[in-house]
Order: C-alpha cells, then sequence, then structure tokens
C-alpha cells in the first residue's frame, strides 16, 4: 500500500461506500445474537448392568470357618458339666426302663422289650462321631462316606455290644435329625440367613457354599439335635466373602452378594423360560 501510484489523473468525485462497523456496543451485540437456542436434547440410556451367568449347583462346595460367641462357649461349658454330673446321679439310683425306650448306642435302633429278650439281643452301633464335612457324611469309626443324609443315618453298626437304655435327654441318633426354624432378610451388599438352633456344637457343624449353593448340617441342643439342609440359591454369591457367627440362640450366616439387585426370594425358582432353556440343552 505504500508504493507510490505509476500513473496521473483527476481524483475520482464519488464517495467510497462506508466500510462495516465491527465495533458495535455490548448491548447490540447481545441483541443480534438469540439468547438460547433450541436444540433437541438426547438423553443417554441408562448403562445396562452386566449379569453374571450362575454356576452349575453340582460344583464343589467350599467350607465356612464358624466364629462363636462368648455367650455360647459359656453356655456349653456349664451344660457339660450338668450332664456329667447328671451321669454320675443316675450311677447311683436303679430306675426302670419304659418298654419301647431306644437304646441310645448311636446307630442302633432296637426298641426295649422288656421281655428278657433284650440282654440277647445283639446292639450293632457306631462307637465314632458323626462327621460333616465338605458336603460328606460318615462315622468317624468306620468311615463310609455319603454325601446323601438318610443313607448315613441308615449305615448299620461297624460294633457290637450290648444294648444301652438310658434318659431320653440322652439322644440317640434318632433323635438328631430334627430340623428347626430359619429365616432370612438382606441389606444392600448381604443376604443374612438366621438358623434358630439353641446351643449349637461349634466342632459338629458345618456350612458349605458355592456361587449358587448354600448347605448346612447343625448339630444343637448341646449335641441332641441334628439338622441339614440345602439350599439353590436364588441369586449368586461371592465365596471368598461370607462369614459365619454361631450365638447361644441362633447360627448367623453372612453371604456377600455377587451382584448387588435385590432378591425376591432365598431360594431359586425355575421359571418357565429356564424350564424351556433346560429342555433344549438336553
Amino acid at each position: 500500500m505504500s508504493i507510490p501510484g505509476c500513473a496521473f489523473g483527476k481524483h475520482n468525485p464519488e464517495k467510497p461506500p462506508p466500510k462495516p462497523n465491527d465495533n458495535k456496543g455490548d448491548d447490540e451485540k447481545n441483541n443480534s445474537v438469540p439468547l438460547a437456542v433450541s436444540m433437541p436434547i438426547e438423553e443417554c440410556p441408562p448403562p445396562i448392568p452386566v449379569q453374571l451367568s450362575r454356576s452349575s449347583p453340582d460344583e464343589s462346595l467350599r467350607e465356612l470357618s464358624i466364629s462363636s460367641t462368648n455367650s455360647l462357649n459359656k453356655a456349653l461349658k456349664n451344660l457339660s458339666m450338668g450332664d456329667s454330673m447328671a451321669t454320675n446321679a443316675d450311677k447311683n439310683k436303679e430306675s426302670a426302663i419304659v418298654k419301647g425306650t431306644r437304646c441310645t448306642n448311636k446307630g442302633c435302633d432296637y426298641d426295649y422289650m422288656g421281655d428278657g429278650s433284650d440282654e440277647s439281643s445283639e446292639c450293632r452301633f457306631h462307637p465314632g462321631e458323626a462327621i460333616f464335612h465338605e458336603g460328606m457324611k460318615y462315622w468317624s469309626c468306620c468311615n463310609r462316606k455319603t454325601s446323601d443324609f438318610t443313607t448315613f443315618l441308615a449305615q448299620q453298626g461297624c460294633s457290637t455290644g450290648e444294648h444301652e437304655f438310658r434318659d431320653e435327654k440322652l439322644a440317640d441318633l434318632s433323635g438328631l435329625d430334627n430340623p428347626c426354624r430359619y429365616d432370612w432378610f438382606q441389606t444392600g451388599n448381604n443376604i443374612i440367613v438366621s438358623i434358630f438352633s439353641k446351643l449349637p456344637v461349634v466342632d459338629r457343624c458345618s456350612i458349605r457354599v458355592n456361587g449358587v449353593v448354600l448347605e448346612w448340617s447343625i448339630c444343637y441342643e448341646g449335641g441332641k439335635s441334628l439338622f441339614h439342609k440345602r439350599l439353590i440359591l436364588s441369586g449368586i454369591i461371592d465365596v471368598s466373602d461370607c462369614k459365619v457367627q454361631a450365638a447361644a440362640t441362633k447360627i448367623e450366616i453372612v453371604l456377600r452378594k455377587a451382584e448387588l439387585p435385590s432378591w425376591k426370594t432365598l431360594e431359586y425358582v425355575e421359571t418357565k423360560e429356564d424350564a424351556v432353556n433346560d429342555n433344549n440343552n438336553k
């Protein structure tokens, strides 16, 4: 623009057109731009939670450790002392045996006849203890393992001897099979199952789980009753974060949810869709 022209002539008499003014006031600028632009707002759908696949109920079960409260330990200690005193007192007095009284040797199902044949009848019993471990049930004396509780109860004794008829409070094995009440509730992260078994014997109790199964064998009432149960759960649990605590009046099992949605029921209920899928897989 600073280079001088190379020709001569008269000036142009016409005024050049005015240049557009870019320095408008703030009010004028604001008025020239719309305050709001009406544009459609696209709403993003909520994230779809990833559903975990259910494992097979037949997968191996994991044994859960059981902690006990001080009140339970004290109650069991007092019960043991009381039973010892009662046994010593029974030795010093004779009591009539009621006809039909069951032999209290473990595994023997003989009933007292009272006609003189009781002494000549052979008693077949288990001298050992009932063991419940990793889903298997067996006697420590003969070690015949089975996963079926009914088969376990029907196992014939491995030793022979004389029948023994004692007071009913020293219950035999047939009196052990005694289910008790249980209930459940849930929090955001956990499922809590309460088994109302009074005075559970922790050393003879077994709680086992896998991702979709809860199974327990509870020896309670100081060793006089047994409650065995297997549940297929409606949801999936995190086996590595489950806990069990035994108190004087109940056993509480805390199962950690693997998925956060709430459970409608504790036990799994098969739907029509599940039945169709099972038939298709066969």
